[in-house]
């Protein structure tokens, strides 16, 4: 088993503060590392993590056995944090945060809710029977909407977000994130790409100010954003 993530390269902090995981939500995810739907689904929310990558899928299945099996060291694995620096927020370095989010007296009881994958992010967004309502991409939608990225192609990228369109309830939520240098900012974000493709004629996805505010306060390696679901 070869895996390319060991451990999250993003803040946790960030993604549940903005996603703002209750029990009632049922929320798909990227499943990597699985350390983001771990974080969520601790909160009791229903989580599908999901990922092509079967490696990826049988290392976060191995963590949570080993969590159910009481090995605490090998369900953290945390590997090599990105980072030794703490938090500017919450003063904790990565490591930390970790521990905090992905402590066993928060996973356990919630463990049940947690459900592996094997499938790309839209393919199970469209063809699940959960309706979900709050999504995390990742960087996913990064990569899609650059136009630095040749595939896939415009008329894809506008499929795509069609799609989430369609699958997303009304007020529904999702949470992406760029990489520093690929120009995914405020701008590309709300005023190009992004409203062209997510414009149905009925509803959009907004970029929600404070929502993505209170992910940026956290998130200093990526660029976030989180978009609700509204009518024009």
């Amino acid at each position: 088993m070869v895996v390319e993530f060991d451990h999250t390269n993003e803040n946790l902090d960030a993604i549940v503060n903005a996603l703002q995981p209750e029990p009632c939500d049922r929320i798909l995810a990227v499943c990597g590392s699985g350390d983001q739907a771990f974080a969520l689904a601790g909160y009791g929310s229903q989580v599908v993590a999901v990922d092509p990558d079967s490696d990826q899928l049988l290392y976060a299945q191995y963590r949570l056995d080993a969590l159910l099996k009481g090995s605490v060291s090998a369900f953290l694995n945390i590997g090599s944090p990105i980072s030794n620096n703490p938090d500017d927020v919450t003063n904790e370095t990565p490591e930390e945060q970790i521990k905090r989010l992905l402590a066993p007296n928060r996973i356990l009881p919630n463990i049940s809710n947690i459900k592996l994958k094997k499938n790309d992010f839209i393919s199970e967004l469209m063809e699940s029977q959960i309706l979900f309502n709050k999504l995390y991409a990742s960087n996913l939608l990064g990569f899609y909407m650059h136009e630095s990225f040749k595939k896939p192609s415009l008329e894809q990228k506008r499929a795509w977000f069609r799609n989430i369109l369609k699958r997303l309830p009304e007020s529904g939520i999702i949470y992406f994130t760029g990489p520093n240098g690929l120009g995914i900012d405020d701008n590309d974000l709300e005023g190009g790409l992004m409203r062209e493709i997510c414009d149905d004629g009925t509803y959009a996805l907004k970029l929600d100010y404070e929502l993505t505010g209170i992910a940026r306060k956290y998130e200093k390696e990526w660029i976030p954003g989180v978009y609700v679901k509204q009518p024009k």
